[in-house]
């Protein structure tokens, strides 16, 4: 386990992100990309409420959806904008092997939330790559 962990923080070190960090006000925002662990209670009414937030008042979004139960989540029941990351897309040491996360992670959006509320290294790993100007 402590190596898997000490190869985890070299990877998370290793991560070259150069963005440019700019504070937005909440009206000024015009895209939201955000990550959030499908299997914590109320999570799926919390996500639902900011989709229809986002749509009513015409900001883009995408979202990656991350499921760490053994039992693939259906990948059609959410909204088309959110991605899901089954445990089975995961590698060894917890690094998404789908192309869906390198096209989230390269879009520039306003804002950025990880919604997670453990430490979780795959929503670490995401978080770091992202190339948001403002991350919560």
């Amino acid at each position: 386990m402590f190596f898997k962990q000490s190869l985890q923080r070299k990877i998370i070190k290793g991560i070259d992100n150069e963005r440019m960090v700019k504070y937005m006000s909440l009206t000024e925002i015009n895209s939201l990309g955000f990550l959030f662990n499908i299997n914590e209670e109320g999570m799926l009414d919390t996500i639902k409420r900011l989709c229809e937030l986002a749509d009513s008042r015409s900001i883009k979004f995408s979202a990656i959806a991350l499921n760490t139960l053994k039992q693939p989540y259906p990948k059609d029941i959410l909204d088309y904008r959110i991605s899901v990351i089954n445990k089975q897309d995961l590698n060894y040491l917890g690094l998404p092997k789908t192309p869906s996360t390198e096209i989230f992670t390269s879009q520039g959006f306003n804002l950025f939330i990880d919604f997670s509320s453990d430490y979780n290294f795959t929503c670490d790993y995401l978080s770091h790559k992202s190339k948001s100007s403002f991350k919560i």
